[in-house]
């Protein structure tokens, strides 16, 4: 994949190979939304409009948003990039994966809305908690909420309440950091 993705002043060839070396390049990224200095109610908004109703940290006094058409190809080259990290049990696991993911955003596209999310996950069919986990919430200009779980294939869902299935699994979100 070679296309380019344009947000405001950031303009990016996309693509797993062109981001990852690219990131001596990449200084000033901007994206199309932001929040006035020190309001995040676009992130309270998202949560109530997907009715999660969980903790959030706010860790930033600005959030820059986009729209979902460009998180799709965004998600697309996270996705590229963190699949191929090997899974290490307590060294790079779910908390440092859903961090990184979080990071890459930021570096490689200035966007601050792709949030670590801390939850329970159960069996879908059998309600059986299957393990503590992180993994990533996306926050879109218009105020929708998408889970992404790298752990999780790089699945990707809107969300539109607590407790939501996607594929096999069941989540219920506990805690929101946004930094």
């Amino acid at each position: 994949m070679a296309d380019e993705l344009q947000i405001n002043g950031l303009k990016r060839t996309i693509g797993v190979l062109t981001a990852s070396l690219g990131l001596k390049q990449i200084i000033n990224a901007s994206s199309e939304f932001s929040t006035t200095n020190g309001n995040w109610s676009k992130l309270n908004e998202a949560l109530k409009k997907s009715n999660l109703q969980i903790p959030l940290d706010n860790l930033d006094s600005d959030y820059y948003f986009t729209s979902w058409e460009n998180w799709e190809k965004i998600i697309d080259v996270l996705w590229g990039i963190m699949k191929n990290f090997n899974w290490v049990a307590e060294k790079f696991d779910c908390d440092q994966r859903s961090a990184f993911t979080t990071s890459l955003a930021g570096l490689l596209f200035g966007l601050n809305t792709c949030c670590g999310v801390f939850c329970e996950v159960y069996d879908a069919n059998t309600g059986i908690l299957k393990y503590l986990h992180w993994a990533n919430i996306i926050i879109d200009k218009d105020n929708n909420c998408y889970l992404f779980d790298v752990d999780y294939g790089g699945m990707k869902q809107k969300i539109t309440g607590n407790n939501m299935v996607m594929g096999a699994n069941k989540y219920k979100f506990i805690r929101l950091r946004a930094y």
